[in-house]
This record gives structure tokens, C-alpha cells and sequence, in this order.
């Protein structure tokens, strides 16, 4: 993904979601990316199980859409960064706060998403 300030933003992501453009949304992610997604138990790796969840995830959510409410930037180390914060999903008939994080390295004027972290918010009991 090219950002033009050199920084990932989630919300880039959050808007490529929005928009239902999955090509946008594997762009951003290495090839070998690790997804824990947030409504699926079992972690996936690879452009192509990305692709298959992103389109499944969209699909049987109608309008999904979300809204990121915070982040938090830690430079790691040797052009790698975490950003980690909470951002809300909508659909018809629905809604999901979660947490996130996206650790992602530079790579030229491009940063890519290697591991990217996704859990609903516990529900109390």
C-alpha cells in the first residue's frame, strides 16, 4: 500500500473494507500474511485464504462497513511499526466492536501488513 506520508493507517484499511474492494485489501498485506480475524477461529495465512475470508466476510455481512476510534503507533524496530487500537463494524442488522493490530514494515515508499490481529470485544456473562 503507497502512503504518501509513510505511515499505515488503519482507517486506509477500514475505507478499502467499506468500499468492498478486496484487491484493495490484499494489496495492503504481504504475501505471506498472518490474519486472526475476528470472527473466525482458526488464523489464516496467504493471499489467497485472505482473499477467500475478506469475501466471505463482507458477504455475509450486507453494507459492512466500520469506523476506526483509536490508535496507537509503536515504532519497533528496523522499519517495522504496530499500530494497535478498537474500531467498530456495521451491517444491516448489525454491529461489532473489536480490537486490532497490524504489525507492518516499510517496504520503499510502501508499507505491508505481515500480521494482522482482530478480536471482538469480550461480552460480559
Amino acid at each position: 500500500m503507497s502512503d504518501p506520508l509513510g505511515i499505515f493507517l488503519p482507517k486506509h484499511w477500514m475505507d478499502a473494507l467499506c468500499e468492498g474492494d478486496v484487491a484493495k485489501l490484499l494489496a495492503m498485506y504481504d504475501v505471506n500474511a498472518v490474519l486472526i480475524p475476528t470472527f473466525s477461529n482458526e488464523p489464516i495465512q496467504g493471499h489467497e485464504a485472505l482473499e477467500q475470508y475478506f469475501n466471505e466476510f463482507a458477504g455475509s455481512r450486507p453494507n459492512l462497513c466500520g469506523e476506526v476510534h483509536e490508535e496507537i503507533d509503536q515504532n519497533l524496530h528496523d522499519g517495522h511499526r504496530s499500530i494497535s487500537g478498537h474500531y467498530t463494524f456495521t451491517w444491516d442488522g448489525g454491529s461489532a466492536e473489536a480490537r486490532y493490530t497490524f504489525v507492518i514494515q516499510e517496504g520503499g515508499d510502501e508499507w505491508v501488513i505481515h500480521t494482522h490481529h482482530s478480536s471482538e470485544f469480550p461480552h460480559p456473562e
